[in-house]
């Protein structure tokens, strides 16, 4: 049976970062990935609540294990390159807190931010919810998406189509959160 992952996503990155915006659909094409050394290592924010361990995982991804409050979550990491911007490309993995029958209801997403490596900071901005509704219902942005709930959205656009969004908006500072501050541990 094939390894089931996990929609964790929506469950820890929200309280780091405020509301994500899950995809069906990853950020990235073959040709887009990239790795970069310098992410590798143990980061800390500014507050040290959370810690967020890059290390090099399958091919040219990395495993993050992010830990906030004594819990412990895995991703999947993919850096990703589109014109002259990075990206992160986050992927829960299986976790094995959860009985069987529950983690059958999840379902896997991505979810992606724009990424700076600056020297001994890195600096993470999350594509923004509330900007994203307010441009879909405007009409400002067209992407296949979904609501869930009174306030959540998924996005169900294929990649290009995911790529050819985030390149329109890359320069509109509003459609991407604060960044998050990340510094060596």
């Amino acid at each position: 049976m094939k390894t089931k992952r996990f929609l964790f996503i929506l469950i820890i990155l929200p309280f780091i970062t405020g509301c994500i915006v899950p995809s069906i659909y990853p950020l990235y094409t073959d040709k887009d990935i990239e790795f970069d050394q310098k992410l590798l290592g143990t980061w800390t924010d500014e507050d040290e609540k959370s810690t967020w361990r890059f290390e090099r995982g399958s091919e040219d991804f990395y495993e993050l294990t992010y830990t906030e409050d004594e819990m412990v979550s895995m991703f999947d990491v993919c850096l990703v390159r589109l014109e002259d911007e990075t990206f992160l490309d986050f992927y829960p993995q299986e976790s094995a807190e959860l009985n069987e029958f529950y983690s059958l209801h999840l379902i896997p997403a991505h979810s992606f931010a724009r990424v700076l490596i600056k020297g001994s900071r890195i600096e993470i901005e999350f594509l923004s919810l509330e900007w994203l509704q307010e441009a879909i219902e405007d009409r400002k942005i067209r992407i296949d998406s979904m609501e869930f709930g009174d306030e959540r959205i998924v996005l169900t656009a294929p990649t290009k189509e995911l790529q050819r969004m985030i390149l329109s908006i890359q320069d509109n500072e509003d459609a991407f959160s604060d960044p998050l501050k990340l510094f060596p541990k």
